[in-house]
């Protein structure tokens, strides 16, 4: 199949009982404006709900997305098909594969259009991957580490799978980000959507922005999924040293609590922990949109960007930043008109006939028998032990 499995369950911890400690908050928000823009709430949350979609119970907690950064949330994992939007971006993202959908019919006609659907889908897919590997991490982690990633390769030796860490990470991670002031970000009609776009009254703040209660509840989490040592956070990030913190010895406690490091804007912590994951995100999918696309696909792939997916499925006669997940500026990144966005080069990512389209699903085939084989293994190798 073109993506993954759903409803990995966790087990749950006898220990619900909570040592507090008094949550101090670095940032003042009366007085700390950061450049970021509402867009990188909005995209953030898409990405978090893409691989941590819980539900949780008394009695248990699964994580209905995939492991992996697909999508999930935007199309259903069993059949393909597009799901309601929940968010303002993932509108968006419904729009563009519309659009996508309507442009292949007309330089592809002869195709069937469950080929169509995926192939537009695979599109829409690679553009929001791009946008993560080359906008959402560079400026959450840093330059430096966003280069890294943008290196790695698909090792199939590499099982991604949500740990009940990155769970509870996760959660912490999706509260980093507040706003100063008030403003309802759910409408959906183009006026507040191009308001959305360019206005800069309601400015984010980088911070836990969760409420005790939230903090409370982010504790409890992690004591029902029986993360105490937090090995696994240690292990991937063995430069951090919570024992020496000045925050707290623990790494959720520290984490909520630190200020930016290096060139991003999350604490060591949290970049730490997302540039880990993302890797293992990368590496374990043979499907990312680097691992799967040619020299010259991938050339058209990569001059995406969120500010040309808002153009396309917005009046073209607005005017945006270029790098819209920062506020505008007079100089570095200033706004121009829709109309000077760039645009998909489709032709040059369609397949050039049937021949190279059978070709790619014969060989998406034979991985999905080879890993298919190699679960039967494992799970033989397992009823011996």
């Amino acid at each position: 199949p073109d993506w993954g499995e759903t409803g990995q369950g966790f087990s749950l911890s006898d220990s619900t009982s909570i040592e507090w400690t008094k949550l101090q908050l670095v940032k003042d928000p009366e007085n700390d404006v950061d450049p970021v823009s509402e867009w990188l709430k909005e995209l953030l949350d898409v990405v978090l709900e893409d691989v941590f979609d819980v539900e949780i119970s008394e009695t248990s907690v699964v994580n209905m997305a995939t492991p992996y950064l697909d999508l999930s949330n935007i199309y259903n994992t069993f059949s393909g098909q597009l799901l309601p939007s929940t968010s303002l971006l993932s509108q968006l993202l419904v729009s563009e594969h519309s659009w996508i959908l309507s442009k292949i019919s007309l330089l592809r006609p002869d195709w069937t259009e469950r080929k169509m659907f995926l192939e537009a889908r695979r599109i829409v897919t690679a553009e929001y991957q791009n946008i993560i590997l080359h906008e959402l991490m560079p400026l959450l982690v840093g330059v430096n580490k966003a280069e890294v990633l943008q290196a790695v390769k698909y090792d199939k030796n590499v099982q991604v799978e949500a740990t009940a860490e990155g769970l509870v990470l996760g959660h912490g991670l999706a509260q980093m980000f507040r706003y100063q002031n008030e403003f309802d970000v759910g409408g959906a009609d183009e006026g507040i959507v191009e308001h959305f776009v360019v206005r800069s009254e309601a400015r984010l703040n980088v911070g836990f922005g969760g409420d005790l209660k939230s903090f409370e509840e982010l504790v409890m989490l992690s004591k029902r999924l029986g993360v105490e040592n937090w090995t696994g956070l240690k292990k991937a990030c063995p430069g951090l040293s919570f024992s020496e913190t000045k925050y707290s010895s623990n790494p959720l406690i520290a984490a909520i609590q630190e200020i930016s490091a290096d060139d991003g804007i999350l604490g060591s912590t949290f970049s730490c922990f997302f540039s880990e994951l993302t890797a293992i995100l990368i590496s374990g999918d043979k499907f990312w949109f680097s691992n799967r696309v040619s020299p010259k696909q991938y050339l058209a792939v990569k001059p995406s960007s969120l500010s040309s997916l808002i153009c396309r499925n917005l009046d073209q006669s607005i005017s945006i930043q270029k790098n819209v997940l920062l506020l505008p500026d007079t100089s570095l990144n200033s706004q121009i008109p829709c109309s000077s966005a760039s645009d998909l080069n489709l032709d040059a990512l369609l397949p050039n006939d049937d021949l190279e389209m059978l070709d790619e699903e014969i060989a998406m085939m034979h991985e999905a028998v080879d890993e298919a084989q190699a679960q039967l293994d494992r799970l033989q190798i397992e009823e011996s032990l």
